[in-house]
């Protein structure tokens, strides 16, 4: 395979899954669609964000385009991951720790994201094929 783009995690927990289904309609609207209109017309098909560029929270995430937008992407580990978005994130967990007025977070499902601990530093990939890879889970889009 192809690598196309490849970012670096510190160990830990995080959320895998379309990020419409772990943000709130605001950060998403405010902080991925922006970074998303920018990493499209720059030709890339992932991009790293913040959960908080006030560095009140600076805990790292990736997210990733699918190859063919939506759907009920399977990986190697047996789970699958239903997409709405056209897009997969690898959402740092600690970032669940905001006070609840921020409202951050909007887990609107059961088995719509993935809860997975890293336990050393772990890459996130985006092949040319459209598998993405984080740690050792590949999920095939």
């Amino acid at each position: 395979m192809k690598l196309k783009e490849k970012f670096t995690l510190p160990k830990g927990t995080y959320y895998i899954g379309d990020p419409c289904y772990i943000f709130n309609t605001k950060f998403y609207d405010e902080v991925l669609i922006k970074h998303g209109v920018e990493a499209d017309r720059n030709g890339r098909n992932c991009f790293l964000i913040q959960t908080n560029s006030e560095n009140c929270f600076t805990q790292l995430s990736v997210v990733s385009f699918t190859q063919y937008g939506d759907g009920n992407f399977p990986s190697n580990s047996g789970l699958y991951f239903p997409v709405d978005s056209g897009q997969i994130a690898c959402i740092d967990s600690c970032s669940v720790g905001l006070k609840a007025e921020d409202e951050l977070f909007n887990f609107s499902g059961n088995n719509l994201i993935h809860k997975i601990s890293f336990h050393k530093d772990f890459n996130c990939v985006r092949y040319h094929n459209g598998v993405l890879k984080f740690g050792k889970i590949k999920i095939h889009t």
